[in-house]
């Protein structure tokens, strides 16, 4: 019997259900709309999804209770029940959880989950109880799916003792698995979803018999990336509900002619890269879901509802500060303030990087904020304007020709005025603009102009915003940053979500926190609950001289 070709609609890291600020702008709502139109286009077809949906977001914060809550994830429970996904695989921080927690998600969502190389020791079953592979028919194709992680991140989890988590390597899983699915069930195609680096992908595919595995549909990367190696293609499809991969899967001897522009599509559907392999042609469908494009009515209805509630919390306090935040634009925009040290830090730590810019035209407050509780309210003031956060590399030479531009508007209270962590520089009003610079060092050494260096910022700043030169080496693809209020959220109210006991800053450093030791203060406990202290200084990061 002839094979008909099928299609799959594959998605990964998704964090936040409401549209972001810079194309493509994506939403939950609108996202739906376009898997929706397509499923109705294209019956034969499948929905895969590769980790990463629980958290975080700043919404996960808002619904996130204790276990049988009717908030708890459910920000994200709804949506996940309304794309129907076929088969998904866990990403690491859907671990952000107690496993009661997650595994009460995971029925809520109404998924097949699988994960295939991390187990339970206790139960000897796949972590979070959930699937260790999954069989599904679509015309004449038997697919066998197995979901795979990497080591790497399994150390970030920590609401689950380390001692109770089995981990198998990813290659002898796989060749084991696949063998098993290909010739004891009569698989006679295989899809493996992984939640890993793009390197550990790459490993996997080249350590296995040439065709053992067909696809590999990959998260983790919040990037496109598509590629064939041997006999196996392999791609990740973007992140946040921005992108979304749509893969067409035809025999050789069957390659019927998709043509989406005969479909009545209220979107645009790009042109194929096309692959070639042995037994089967494969064309994937780079899709962004940009701001043009309809939303569901019905999802866009629960996004606001989840949105207007979450503004409603806004007085919630997530936090503390034992010194006062200096918000005035006269000041923030012409001088080191507490305000731009403390969060530009967050930043560089957040994304581990040798330094950290943010225009201080960001901080919109226009407000001194005194030493005390902070609040959703607190960070919704100074950052009214949302903005996504990147990093790239640069050289010494062109970062030097950024803190130019910082401070070429002044005594001009211009917002190019940077804020930085981990560097320090001087310069002085006497000299020309782009002239005024130097004494610049990275964490405590002297500049050097031919070393490059990785740097976290906003994507204004990045794409050309404030008279900055546009960046082009980026770590990540550029339209898929993290929203800048989202990391300032997570490293408050992450401490809420920390499950094992803790007291002293001893206890915190042996947590996910160990990375922000550098700026917590201290513990402080507040009508029953424990909250994180910082006491952001001035150091003479920047300084004046005559």
């Amino acid at each position: 019997m002839q094979q008909s070709s099928f299609y799959i609609l594959h998605f990964n890291d998704v964090y936040d259900i409401e549209e972001q600020l810079h194309e493509p702008k994506g939403g939950a709502a609108r996202f739906l709309y376009v898997m929706n139109q397509l499923k109705q286009n294209l019956p034969n077809s499948l929905t895969l999804f590769s980790g990463d949906v629980f958290s975080p977001s700043s919404l996960t914060h808002i619904y996130h209770g204790t276990i049988n809550s009717t908030q708890i994830g459910s920000h994200i429970i709804y949506p996940l029940q309304q794309f129907n996904i076929d088969v998904a695989c866990l990403g690491n921080h859907d671990f952000d959880f107690p496993l009661d927690q997650l595994e009460d998600l995971l029925e809520q969502s109404n998924t097949p989950w699988i994960l295939s190389n991390v187990y339970d020791k206790i139960t000897q079953k796949p972590l979070a109880n959930v699937l260790p592979y999954k069989i599904q028919s679509i015309g004449n194709f038997n697919i066998g799916f197995i979901g795979l992680a990497e080591e790497e991140w399994l150390g970030l989890i920590t609401d689950i003792p380390a001692a109770q988590i089995e981990y198998r390597n990813f290659i002898d899983a796989a060749n084991e698995l696949c063998k098993y699915l290909r010739n004891d069930l009569q698989c006679n195609f295989i899809i493996a979803l992984t939640h890993m680096r793009i390197p550990n992908d790459q490993i996997l595919i080249n350590a296995l018999d040439e065709g053992l595995i067909d696809l590999v549909l990959g998260g983790h990367d919040h990037l496109w990336h598509h590629e064939q190696i041997k006999q196996t293609f392999y791609c990740k499809s973007g992140t946040n509900f921005r992108n979304l991969g749509l893969i067409k899967v035809s025999p050789k001897n069957n390659d019927d002619l998709f043509q989406p522009q005969t479909l009545n599509l209220q979107f645009e559907v790009p042109q194929p890269i096309q692959y070639q392999l042995k037994e089967y042609n494969i064309s994937y469908y780079p899709i962004n879901i940009y701001g043009k494009i309809p939303v569901d009515p019905i999802m866009d209805e629960f996004v606001q509802q989840k949105i207007k509630v979450y503004n409603e919390k806004t007085q919630k306090i997530i936090g503390f500060i034992e010194n006062d935040l200096e918000a005035r634009f006269v000041i923030v925009r012409s001088e080191e303030t507490t305000t731009a040290n403390l969060f530009s830090d967050i930043i560089r730590l957040e994304f581990q990087t040798d330094i950290a810019l943010i225009n201080c035209g960001t901080i919109r407050a226009d407000e001194y904020f005194q030493s005390g509780p902070i609040t959703y309210q607190t960070l919704d003031k100074l950052f009214a304007i949302p903005d996504n956060l990147v990093s790239f590399k640069i050289s010494g030479e062109k970062l030097l020709h950024l803190l130019e531009i910082s401070v070429s508007k002044l005594p001009s209270t211009d917002g190019r005025f940077l804020g930085v962590s981990g560097m320090k520089f001087e310069y002085s009003l006497q000299k020309n603009p782009m002239n005024r610079i130097s004494a610049v060092t990275i964490n405590n050494e002297p500049l050097d102009l031919q070393k490059i260096y990785t740097c976290a910022t906003k994507q204004f700043i990045a794409e050309g915003g404030d008279g900055y030169p546009m960046q082009t080496e980026f770590l990540l693809d550029k339209t898929l940053g993290i929203q800048i209020k989202s990391v300032f959220v997570q490293f408050f109210e992450g401490i809420r979500k920390l499950k094992i006991k803790f007291n002293t800053l001893e206890d915190l450093e042996q947590t996910k926190y160990k990375r922000y030791m550098s700026i917590i203060s201290g513990l402080k406990e507040y009508q029953g609950d424990i909250y994180i202290t910082v006491n952001p200084q001035i150091e003479g990061r920047i300084k004046v001289f005559n």
